[in-house]
């Protein structure tokens, strides 16, 4: 479950035409929320560059950050930190959670007092239309493209019973359909082929996204306020659900969800795991990051440490960032790790320093920046500056040549 996402009125997210590969275009990378980035960025080469004072969760698209308030959505050039423009919500306070995303041009802003999704210009922040939805207070909303029109479509939940699917066009949107009767949705969903995928509390729901038929593969009973973020692998067709300090991985294989295996122990914490190149997991709890086997769940390796709660990893090219627990007194915000060995590779402190805050992954990275969110104690986030640190020439030479897919390579299926 994404850490530290404040309720909302009005859940906003961005969409713009032309991402690039190392994009970090919604919380944790992508509509599967794998927290995987193609990105090179060398973090020990990263210098402190600006501030955005006043906004939270950023994103970067191309040479531009997103972030947000409680009443406002601003855009900042990448490089010096300049206002583009910010747009303030009419209707009520408004927050991203974590679901911004960019891709076609488009803000998408969901209202309590009116529900509605009102499209607004990336480019300046202006608007272009609205759609009504039953959707509103602590609406979420993932952006994901249609399976068979290749148009983006807007996934909107927000806990109360309610799921909606709207098609985003250039100058009009077309609501799909809308589940209801729902035990769940108040959580970020995620997107894995025909599914949409969603969890509360011992309550799962994978909606077909042509249809909007449900399927509720699992409901445990019990009482639970706490929602989850299904992360998705799309090449093995599976997906990992981290529910109270058990991680669970399931396999989809047409309209049948199955439980593959079920863990616990050290590095199963409260926040979801993120997924490397090659389809190994990684979680995290207070005191250990772990490397985990896909097909087992079996712990391949272990580094200890002092992390934070909830943290969700970043993975990029060159390692694993996790976060620290945001104690103040010069502390360690970020740890980056080694992809080969979890061997310790430099650690990341904001200045000047933020005390009494948690940090918890809601942060992002492209080839050259990496966007800090310094928690709810500070409201800001930080942009620094570094190079990209390619591989050695051989194990380049292996890429071009294609031994080794840039992205994702996989083994072979069992």
């Amino acid at each position: 479950m994404p850490p530290r996402l404040p309720p909302l009125a009005l859940a906003a997210l961005l969409l713009a035409a032309s991402a690039r590969a190392d994009d970090y275009e919604t919380y944790a990378h992508d509509p599967q929320r794998t927290g995987l980035s193609a990105s090179y960025l060398d973090p020990t080469s990263l210098t402190q560059t600006w501030t955005g004072t006043g906004y939270v969760k950023p994103i970067i698209v191309g040479n531009t950050v997103y972030a947000s308030n409680n009443s406002q959505v601003a855009s900042f050039n990448l490089a010096n930190g300049q206002v583009n423009w910010s747009t303030t919500a009419a209707a009520g306070p408004i927050g991203y959670a974590g679901s911004l995303l960019v891709g076609s041009n488009y803000t998408v802003i969901n209202s309590t007092v009116h529900p509605y999704l009102e499209i607004l210009s990336a480019a300046t922040g202006a608007p272009l239309y609205s759609v009504n939805v039953p959707e509103g207070p602590n609406g979420q909303i993932t952006i994901a493209t249609d399976t068979t029109t290749s148009q983006p479509v807007a996934y909107v939940g927000d806990g109360r019973g309610d799921f909606t699917a709207v098609r985003l066009g250039p100058s009009s949107g077309t609501v799909l359909w809308t589940a209801t009767g729902l035990l769940a949705g108040s959580g970020l969903s995620s997107v894995l082929g025909d599914y949409v995928l969603f969890a509360n509390y011992q309550e799962y729901y994978a909606i077909n996204r042509t249809s909007g038929a449900v399927n509720r593969f699992y409901s445990g009973g019990g009482v639970g306020g706490e929602n989850y973020t299904p992360v998705v692998d799309a090449t093995r067709n599976e997906f990992y659900i981290n529910s109270r300090n058990t991680l669970t991985a399931y396999t989809v294989s047409g309209t049948t969800i199955s439980q593959l295996w079920q863990i616990t122990g050290a590095g199963i914490g409260n926040g979801a795991v993120a997924l490397d190149p090659n389809g190994f997991l990684y979680s995290t709890d207070t005191g250990h990051l772990v490397k985990l086997d896909p097909a087992t769940g079996h712990t391949l390796a272990m580094v200890t440490g002092t992390f934070a709660n909830n943290s969700v990893p970043i993975v990029t090219a060159n390692g694993i960032w996790n976060f620290g627990p945001g104690r103040g007194n010069a502390d360690q915000a970020v740890f980056i790790y080694s992809l080969a060995d979890l061997s310790l590779i430099t650690k990341y402190t904001e200045l000047p320093n933020v005390s009494a805050t948690t940090y918890n992954g809601i942060s992002a990275v492209d080839e050259t920046h990496f966007a800090f969110d310094e928690g709810p104690s500070s409201n800001n986030f930080i942009v620094s500056t570094g190079t990209i640190l390619l591989p050695e020439p051989a194990s380049l030479a292996l890429l071009l040549f294609g031994s080794l897919p840039l992205l994702r390579p996989r083994p072979a299926r069992r």
